[in-house]
């Protein structure tokens, strides 16, 4: 995985290992455009004058030629890969190892398929063009599909780390940025791009009103400064309501000095986790309180085993449990908006 790297003359070949999408979702959207480009290569294009060397459209026409599998399930690289997907990345690697020159198709064209793709889809459905910042995601997934394949056609069959190397030998002046290559001329577009994005002023979402400053516009809607206060008070009525709703009106005040080390940076470590603190904490208080009073233990207990332990009604309990978490909501909401910087949210977090 570290063969393939970009390499970059302002800090030279960086060996950071080629990193996986953390999440399926990811996977599937950076994955929809590797997907529109495969379609736009092989689907007919019309009256839209495109012309591709005549090695990529045979290639093309044995791939439709070959019937696809019933389910295309995800393939390892140790496991057997079937003659569709084989060829579907054979395409795609002679689309991104060549030289393109506009000798290959009508000079009033972008020869490159995969700079045409990426000018196509940069079109609007009302025929504007969509401004930079709206393009330089579709150029980061696409630079990023290039990757996956080149990693890919190194490593399939489960080859030794000759082939690999050779294969990699092979492909790569294909993947590094400043060699005259579709993902050099990626690299040099995102760039621009880029650097358009970061130039350009944006519409202000924030506009004060009134020359006092107590009135401002936030994103359309209109707010009044004594409104923070306001809310402030009702989410903290609220707060105190839901907590004597999970407490049955039975809470109680800790009384006395509570201890807090700022300097210990232990992950984890908090005023409760505090062994100092152990005697303000009883973690049976809410079960005694609900065993103590008959009319909560009416609630929450259906019957008692022979050997005494009580048998919970779970529908009581994941009620309350909901409350709970009604709570913790408006709790954490509570504290962001009355406790200053929004870091201090994780610690409540981390409590």
């Amino acid at each position: 995985m570290p063969l393939c790297v970009t390499y970059q003359y302002c800090s030279g070949i960086s060996h950071e290992p080629f990193h996986r999408l953390q999440t399926l979702a990811a996977q599937k959207n950076y994955g929809q455009v590797l997907i529109c480009f495969v379609a736009f290569l092989l689907r007919e294009k019309g009256n839209y004058g495109f012309t591709l060397p005549p090695d990529i459209t045979n290639l093309i026409t044995e791939f439709k030629e070959i019937p696809p599998p019933s389910q295309l399930s995800p393939l390892a690289m140790t496991q057997r890969w079937d003659a569709y997907s084989l060829k579907l990345i054979e395409i795609l690697i002679s689309v991104w190892t060549r030289t393109w020159d506009p000798c290959y198709g009508d000079s009033t064209n972008i020869w490159d398929p995969t700079m045409c793709f990426i000018t196509l889809v940069s079109i609007k459905a009302d025929h504007s063009w969509a401004q930079a910042i709206e393009v330089t995601p579709i150029i980061a997934k696409m630079t990023y599909c290039m990757w996956t394949i080149f990693l890919v056609s190194l490593h399939i069959g489960n080859v030794g780390t000759a082939i690999v190397c050779e294969r990699h030998h092979d492909l790569e002046k294909w993947h590094y940025e400043g060699n005259d290559s579709t993902f050099h001329s990626l690299c040099s577009l995102q760039h621009l791009a880029s650097n358009i994005a970061l130039s350009t002023p944006s519409f202000p979402a924030f506009i004060w009103y009134d020359d006092e400053n107590m009135e401002f516009i936030w994103h359309g809607s209109f707010i009044m400064v004594h409104m923070f206060r306001s809310l402030v008070q009702e989410l903290m009525h609220s707060v105190y309501e839901q907590f004597e709703k999970i407490t049955f009106g039975e809470w109680r005040q800790i009384r006395g000095y509570v201890a807090d080390d700022l300097t210990n940076t232990t992950p984890g470590y908090g005023f409760v986790s505090d062994f100092r603190n152990d005697r303000h904490y009883n973690r049976r208080y809410l079960m005694d309180l609900i065993m103590d009073k008959p009319h909560l233990r009416n609630e929450f207990v259906t019957a008692l085993a022979p050997d005494g332990v009580p048998l919970f009604n779970l529908g009581r309990m994941r009620s309350w449990l909901v409350e709970y978490t009604d709570f913790l909501l408006k709790f954490m909401a509570a504290f962001t908006v009355g406790a200053g910087s929004s870091s201090r949210g994780t610690e409540v977090t981390c409590m």
